[in-house]
Formats: structure tokens, sequence, C-alpha cells
């Protein structure tokens, strides 16, 4: 039996992990580690396995392409200088159109698969992820939204662009977005959902967190001390061993006032985005696995 191929568009700190971790152990499911276009033109269809399981093609550049796409590779440490737009600008742009595009050449009749995450959240985790890419003195959340990449991410945060984008490539019914709050509230359900939607039995989850980010005492530390990026591994894992001693407040780096800002910039765009899913759910019909954003 062919099963029609799955093509995960997930975001960084957004279950990507996690969700390769279950899909690989499934034994229904051949995870594909094929390049899907990121910084290059595809040429034409990738070949798929026809091994009986459901192909899910499940790149961690997938994520990347998402949400930069250019003609050649650009210099990385200018994408982690505050103010260093002008020398990326030719080569990198937020265009999910051109990227649904590009998808559908290498892999034609997909199901498209998405996770997305509340912003701030997302954001907060991804200026962690990166901060040991960013000047020494420049280390600053406000600093990490002046790169490149972080003015990326800002775009790519209306998620209703690029699920708008694929539903315009694959059709609405083809489409399945999930949250990654799902996850957090019940990962059983989560992974049923998935299950569902790929046409598979449930199998076993992975349990504990998967790919965990840097705390935020961790975080202020690497902010205030970036010659600590620089000391041995050993030493390193004895401080975040350590870290479980010291009692901290807040979950996020981000102030609350920050977190308002951020959420209210995104509003209108997760307003369309509601509407999209609710277009997706009635596309699909009753059995068709629904998410709400958050």
């Amino acid at each position: 039996m062919t099963h029609p191929p799955v093509v995960h568009i997930g975001y960084p700190k957004a279950a990507s992990t996690y969700l390769e971790a279950y899909l690989t152990g499934h034994p229904d499911v051949h995870v594909l580690r094929t390049r899907l276009p990121n910084l290059d033109v595809p040429s034409g269809p990738i070949k798929l396995p026809d091994d009986g399981k459901v192909p899910v093609c499940m790149n961690e550049k997938t994520a990347e392409g998402v949400l930069a796409i250019g003609q050649k590779v650009v210099d990385k440490r200018s994408m982690f200088t505050p103010g260093a737009w002008d020398r990326v600008a030719s080569d990198v742009r937020f265009d999910p159109e051109e990227m649904a595009r590009r998808v559908g050449i290498q892999v034609p009749n997909a199901r498209i698969l998405i996770v997305i995450r509340n912003q701030a959240e997302w954001l907060d985790l991804a200026y962690r992820y990166f901060l040991a890419r960013l000047p020494d003195h420049q280390r600053t959340f406000e600093d990490f939204c002046q790169t490149p990449r972080g003015l990326i991410y800002l775009e790519a945060g209306h998620y209703d662009r690029t699920i708008r984008a694929f539903a315009e490539t694959f059709g609405l019914h083809n489409l399945c977005v999930l949250r990654f709050e799902e996850l957090r509230r019940s990962p059983d359900a989560f992974v049923a959902q998935v299950s569902g939607f790929l046409g598979v039995d449930v199998a076993s989850k992975p349990t504990g967190v998967v790919n965990p980010s840097s705390s935020p005492l961790i975080t202020r530390i690497r902010q205030r001390l970036p010659y600590l990026e620089r000391i041995p591994a050993p030493i390193k894992r004895m401080l975040r061993r350590g870290q479980g001693v010291v009692q901290v407040k807040s979950s996020t780096i981000l102030s609350a006032e920050t977190r308002s800002s951020i959420d209210a910039s995104f509003a209108e765009s997760n307003r369309r985005t509601e509407d999209l899913l609710a277009r997706i759910a009635l596309e699909s019909g009753p059995s068709a696995t629904r998410s709400r954003t958050a």
C-alpha cells in the first residue's frame, strides 16, 4: 500500500525534536532525512521509499528553510550581528509562498503537518538558543531582535502567512496544524492527533523533555559573562547541574511588559490564523485534527 508523503513544517523550539523522536520510533513511519529546500533551488521530486510505511520528510533544516530563503549561503556571523541586515538582505528573505512552491516541486501531493507555538514563548526560547552566537557585548533580547536572524523570526511569527501559503499549494484538506501547547497539556492527545493525521496507530511516545532549553538562570549568566562560552565543557556541565540548587521565580527571560508587547504585535495575525484553522476543519470534515491558537 502506498501512503501519501507527509512534510513537517516546524519551527525551532516548537516540538520538532519531540516529533522526530516519536516518528523515528514508530514502526509504520519512515522518517526521511532528505534536505528540503532551504538555500537551494529544487530540481525535481525527491525519491520516496516504497516499503509500505508512511514517508515523513523531517529535516531540522526544513524549519530554517521556512524562515530564510536565498540563492547562496550567507556569512553566518552576520546573521547574529545586530544591525547587519544590509549585509544579508540580498540573500535572505522571509518568503513562505516561495517555500511552499519549492516543497511542492520536491514532494508533490504531500500532506503538510505544522506545529506552532505562542510567539512570546517561541521568541524567548529562540533567543536563549542563539545567545552564544551574539557578540559579547550585545546579548540582550532586544539585541537579538535586531539581528538578521531575529528580524526573520519576528516575521515568521506571523503563522497565518505560512499556513495560507501551504494551503494554497497543497489544499486546506491536506493540512494539519497543531500547537505546542497541546503537547504540554496532554502528550497522549498530541501524539494521537499526529498519528491520526498520518493514518497510523498510536505508538510509544518519548518520555520526559526532549531537547531542553537553557534555564533563565543560565541565560542571565551567559548574558553577563560571555567568556563562560569558552570555558571547558566539563565545567559547563557542572554549572548546569548546579542551577537546580538555585530557586528561579520565572520560567522566561522576558519581562511581562515585553511578553505583552509581543502578544499585541501578533494579535491580528493570530486572528487570521484562527480563521484559517476553522476553514481547515471544515474542509477536512468531522474526523479532522483540529487546533485552536492560544
